[in-house]
């Protein structure tokens, strides 16, 4: 599965090699390669990675499509982006947040709105998309022990999908 926001897949690649090996691994020593028995890979690599992934591509267009002032007022804002944090989106597919050192960034928030530097639209529809990669972050982090639990999981993962669609689509106006 490659990086939704910029096709790499190297990277991303050896994190699910490192999941199939131990799930290879137990498979060999269970000698079981049936779907149960390889089941694991699916688990580690959706409750990791494949969370991440879903939060990003929940999140991503509504941070694509930011005026280049508005990115400019992100990363000068303490607790919002950083250099170390871009960094770690690239290398860890996250940003790992302060809630402290964000909040420090609500003035600064409110000034760019002040001043027009930033969208108030772009503000709200970043918190929407937000908050719909969070639910599907979420529900990827309890991603199925069993296969037999799968199809559950999926109808429940598509109602969410739907609705990160829904938003992703009326903030880019693509009915």
């Amino acid at each position: 599965m490659n990086k939704p926001f910029s096709g790499e897949g190297v990277t991303s690649g050896f994190v699910g090699c490192e999941a199939l090996v131990k799930a290879a691994a137990a498979a060999l020593a269970s000698d079981d390669f049936t779907r149960d028995g390889l089941w694991s890979y699916n688990v580690d690599y959706f409750r990791g990675q494949g969370a991440k992934f879903a939060f990003l591509t929940a999140v991503l267009p509504a941070l694509m499509s930011v005026s280049e002032d508005e990115m400019e007022l992100f990363f000068s804002l303490p607790g919002i982006m950083s250099e170390e944090g871009a960094l770690s989106l690239q290398r860890d597919y996250e940003v790992k947040s302060d809630p402290g050192a964000t909040l420090q960034a609500l003035p600064g928030i409110a000034r760019g709105l002040l001043e027009g530097k930033l969208k108030a639209a772009s503000l709200v529809n970043i918190v929407r998309m937000g908050a719909a990669g969070s639910l599907l972050k979420a529900m990827y982090e309890r991603y199925p022990e069993t296969p037999l639990e799968l199809g559950r999981w999926m109808r429940r993962a598509g109602v969410l999908w739907g609705q990160a669609d829904r938003v992703k689509h009326n903030y880019l106006g693509n009915d």
